[in-house]
């Protein structure tokens, strides 16, 4: 059975799911910020547990 967090995601399916911009991501990859990528070929893939990883750290706990 396949681990879901290792799903891989599109561009635009990762973009969704952050609730973001596909240019956003780009703009993340070319500057080093952002979940972690893979460039497969010519498509840039993004596994769902690495989403949903960077969204769980940017969290800021209240004071």
């Amino acid at each position: 059975m396949t681990n879901p967090a290792n799903e891989l995601l599109t561009t635009d399916e990762a973009a969704q799911e952050m609730r973001s911009n596909v240019n956003t991501l780009a703009f993340w990859r070319a500057t080093n910020r952002g979940p972690a990528w893979a460039k497969l070929g010519r498509r840039v893939v993004y596994r769902r547990g690495d989403i949903e990883a960077f969204i769980a750290g940017q969290f800021k706990a209240a004071r």
